[in-house]
């Protein structure tokens, strides 16, 4: 029994693993919109604190 749960253990550890980050190398249209969809998302906060930051100095 122990061997199985072995198994069981290392086997969701891996699919874990490979499914953490698909942006890493996105494989279809889907993966590659939404990576950039949150990249142009992240792109956009940055934009927004240094425009925060510039108009407080204005």
């Amino acid at each position: 029994m122990l061997p199985y749960w072995i198994a069981l253990v290392l086997t969701l550890t891996a699919a874990a693993a490979s499914a953490a980050d698909p942006c890493r190398d996105p494989q279809t249209q889907a993966e590659m919109t939404r990576c950039a969809g949150e990249d142009y998302a992240r792109a956009d906060r940055e934009l927004n604190a240094v425009y925060a930051q510039v108009r407080t100095a204005l």
